[in-house]
């Protein structure tokens, strides 16, 4: 099996077990994304207003990136109702696949939300950086008034 056909296969299996909220998530990342290259592509812009407008975006992008973690924990607290409904419905043993299930989606939306967020959060921080560094740079070499 090739490298594409088994990403495939696992963003099925990842997609199938995190229910809807799984691909809440991959929207979020999308937008991250697309909020993120917007911030890295305009950090060298000079005037004013343009900055301002970078720093609007920047801030947009952390409570994008916030989101995350918080759609995940939607996730989990989903995947555990599932499970416990799973253990009221049956009347002696529990159905693993029930079980498993409701734990499944736990787990796969919990760490979908933290991979999506801590990265993210990483690049905006240093974007944020440059963005400062940059600031700084323009001040410094602006003649005094």
């Amino acid at each position: 099996m090739s490298f594409p056909d088994e990403l495939l296969r696992s963003l099925r299996d990842l997609s199938t077990g995190g229910g809807w909220i799984f691909w809440m998530l991959i929207a979020l990342a999308f937008a991250i994304a697309a909020t993120l290259y917007t911030i890295a592509t305009s950090v060298k812009l000079g005037s004013a207003v343009e900055q301002t407008r970078l720093l609007r975006r920047i801030d947009f992008c952390f409570v994008l990136i916030g989101a995350a973690p918080l759609v995940g924990l939607l996730g989990t607290v989903s995947g555990m109702l599932a499970t416990f409904s799973g253990l009221a419905v049956s009347s002696g043993a529990a159905p693993v696949e029930t079980i498993s299930a409701g734990i499944s989606r736990a787990l796969i939306t919990t760490q979908t939300g933290l991979v999506i967020a801590i990265p993210s959060f990483i690049v905006c921080t240093l974007l944020k950086r440059r963005q400062q560094n940059f600031l700084y740079s323009l001040s410094q070499a602006s003649p005094a008034s």
